[in-house]
């Protein structure tokens, strides 16, 4: 098992909404935002992946380039609440 890329995850993620497998979309988005926003609360900066199963940062601290595409899966989520 590799570590979680969030450009993996939002690539899942579009390819579910593309398809119609909203909630699944809606799971991926959530727990990508959860992922991150957890990250920035605990260390003040995103990283480039993390450990798969803990969540826990593994590598490249301050890392913000496709990090960034969890905004807009958060703008998405905000359509259904």
């Amino acid at each position: 098992m590799g570590p979680v890329w969030g450009l993996c995850n939002w690539v899942v993620y579009e390819g579910m909404k593309k398809y119609g497998y909203i909630n699944e979309a809606k799971d991926l988005a959530y727990k990508t935002v959860k992922l991150f926003g957890d990250d920035l609360m605990k260390t003040g900066e995103m990283h480039e992946f993390y450990h798969p199963e803990t969540g826990e940062t593994v590598f490249t601290k301050g890392f913000q380039s496709w990090n960034l595409f969890s905004v807009e899966m958060l703008n998405w989520l905000k359509t259904f609440y």
